[in-house]
């Protein structure tokens, strides 16, 4: 008997979480946000928010399979 095909699902993502960050400062002791040189004051950090993602895939063999 040939299995020529397969069913596979898939669930991944992320639930949610929390990111806490701290400024920066220079030499002259002002507060800004590292990657993006934004002054601290001005910057605005994301929403982190959960995000689910679901798959099903479906996969036919033609001309081959095992036996």
């Amino acid at each position: 008997m040939r299995k020529n095909f397969y069913l596979t699902a898939g669930i991944s993502g992320i639930i949610g979480g929390r990111v806490s960050e701290k400024a920066c400062f220079d030499s002259y002791d002002r507060a800004y946000y590292c990657p993006t040189l934004t002054a601290w004051r001005d910057y605005r950090p994301p929403k982190h928010r959960g995000d689910l993602h679901g798959s099903l895939v479906f996969t036919w063999l033609i001309g081959g399979g095992q036996r």
